[in-house]
């Protein structure tokens, strides 16, 4: 399968995911699973920039649009500048010596330790970001903070449960 194709097919069924799902399962109203950014993380590194950051606008301008959020526009500059920085933190930890695979197959086929060094900052990031947008004060900085500490917990944890149960067949 082409990979554009089925790159696109991902990222779709990670959006109907979250619209459908993810969007309505919250823990305690505090932490919200975005595991639509997991289809942004898996993208090649090889993708151009200008075409990297057109995709993580349209798709967090899609989440944007179909959540029923207050703040329209927080996945969209979330998923930007999560993206904007991915390629520098995947060449500042990785060394290329120990990387194994492809560069296609970005998070598939590497170790759970690399997995996590490369997926919780970047989810870091984007909660880091949505949340103080979504805030948009620094009044309750308290909660912000316990948000964006259990949001990236809760996608975290939902991501790497994701990424063995459907990717692992580009593991083997």
């Amino acid at each position: 399968m082409n990979l554009a194709l089925k790159h696109t097919l991902i990222f779709i069924g990670y959006f109907f995911a979250q619209v459908l799902i993810f969007n309505n399962f919250t823990i305690l109203e505090i932490a919200t699973a975005h595991v639509y950014i997991l289809a942004l993380l898996i993208i090649p590194v090889q993708t151009p920039f200008a075409l990297l950051i057109t995709i993580g606008f349209v798709g967090g301008m899609l989440i944007d649009v179909f959540s029923t959020g207050v703040f329209v526009g927080g996945h969209s500059f979330s998923a930007v500048l999560m993206l904007a920085l991915r390629n520098f933190w995947v060449f500042a930890f990785t060394n290329r010596v120990t990387f194994k695979g492809n560069e296609s197959h970005l998070i598939q086929s590497q170790p759970l330790v690399w997995q996590l060094q490369y997926i919780l900052p970047l989810i870091l990031i984007y909660e880091i970001s949505y949340q103080l947008l979504e805030a948009f004060s620094f009044d309750n900085l308290g909660l912000t903070i316990l948000k964006i500490v259990s949001s990236v917990i809760f996608t975290g944890g939902i991501s790497l449960i994701l990424i063995y149960w459907i990717h692992r067949g580009s593991r083997r």
